[in-house]
């Protein structure tokens, strides 16, 4: 009888013992995750700065200051389309209804 209870015991003790491993190792992996979404959040946040950096230096004011600046010829790679002729003699101070371009 002492020995089945001592045998008990130890299983008991053994299974104890592998519960807290695995729930070490879940411990140790969430960790290690909210590590790595930081590191991804610093990593958008650095994104987002570059981006907005580029939109700043891409602003038509910017962009043809620097064109400018560098003395450059620049020409347009799409040709503007032209305006209707209904546009250009429209009256403003009577607008179309809606609808009814």
């Amino acid at each position: 009888m002492a020995a089945k209870l001592l045998v008990l015991i130890l299983f008991v003790m053994v299974t104890a013992a592998v519960v807290l491993g695995y729930r070490q190792q879940r411990m140790q992996s969430m960790h290690e995750m909210a590590l790595m979404h930081a590191k991804i959040d610093r990593s958008r946040q650095k994104m987002w700065e570059a981006q907005t950096q580029i939109a700043r230096q891409l602003e038509p004011k910017t962009l043809q200051a620097s064109v400018q600046r560098a003395q450059i010829a620049v020409e347009p790679l799409v040709p503007l389309p032209a305006l209707p002729e209904s546009k250009l003699t429209n009256n403003p101070t009577s607008p179309t209804p809606i609808g009814r371009d």
